[in-house]
């Protein structure tokens, strides 16, 4: 005769099966996307650094001479002419409206081996968007993220290979990213559930458009001197200035952070 005892462990498993498909089933629905009015206003600006930045260090490539033939290879970690910063990550960070859903600008986002370097060093990608890991190099790379919240892979490109393609479920500001074959490469990605977000050109500028008027909080990422973050209020039709500096002698310049008056977009 089947034991009492093993009889009732299956129907409690059996019971705790049937609970959670149940679970499942009344999961909530997905958001309605957004829908634009007409009224959507942008915010944009520039960080600026004071004081001298540390001048970008050599790196050695000898031990590969694949990499060492494209010519002295710097670090990136301050990228900064004329004091103004690039590679900062400018993202919303609260404010959004919470019962729609933004969509991607970008269903896919490249992150390319060239030079043996990471190109772009920052970016961007939305949780619906696929990362496209590319090479133009020829030689093995190894590409590993290393997410806190998000899953960590380890994956090797060899040369020739063709793109492959990976996608990271929950927002997070920031994930490294490291070569395992060469220790010098590295970028960062900031995931996010909506497409809000930039990163700094060569003059430091950034753009975050089509956004609904209210009131949000913006925040500046650097992987040097951190984040800052500005409260900024976005018109109907208008350009809210956001303009941020970070000082070199410190990771966190406050008192320079003055939200500007809205600019009516033509």
């Amino acid at each position: 005769m089947f034991p009492q005892r093993i009889l009732g462990f299956v129907v409690l498993c059996f019971a705790c099966f049937v609970a959670a498909c149940g679970n499942e089933e009344k999961s909530a629905p997905s958001k309605p996307a957004y829908q634009s009015t007409g009224n959507e206003g942008r915010i944009a600006g520039t960080i600026n650094l004071t004081g001298q930045p540390p001048a970008p260090r050599s790196v050695s490539m000898n031990a590969d001479p694949v990499c060492n033939a494209n010519g002295t290879y710097t670090t990136e970690e301050v990228v900064a002419q004329n004091g103004k910063l690039q590679n900062v990550f400018v993202y919303v960070k609260n404010g959004l409206p919470a019962d729609v859903a933004f969509p991607p600008t970008e269903t896919e986002v490249a992150l390319r081996q060239k030079g043996c370097r990471y190109v772009p060093h920052v970016l961007g990608i939305h949780t619906s968007a696929t990362l496209s890991v590319q090479s133009s190099d020829d030689t093995t790379h190894n590409v590993h993220p290393k997410p806190e919240k998000n899953r960590e892979w380890d994956t090797n490109i060899l040369p020739g290979a063709d793109p492959f393609k990976r996608q990271f479920k929950q927002t997070e500001v920031m994930i490294p990213v490291k070569c395992g074959v060469h220790n010098w490469m590295s970028a960062w990605i900031g995931v996010l559930d909506h497409p809000f977000f930039a990163v700094t050109d060569a003059n430091g500028t950034f753009t975050l458009t089509g956004l609904p008027p209210g009131e949000y909080e913006v925040e500046a990422w650097h992987e040097t001197y951190k984040a800052q973050t500005l409260k900024v209020k976005v018109e109907a039709k208008a350009e809210a200035k956001a303009d941020f500096t970070y000082n070199t002698a410190t990771a966190y310049h406050e008192g320079k952070l003055m939200a500007q008056p809205a600019v009516i977009v033509p």
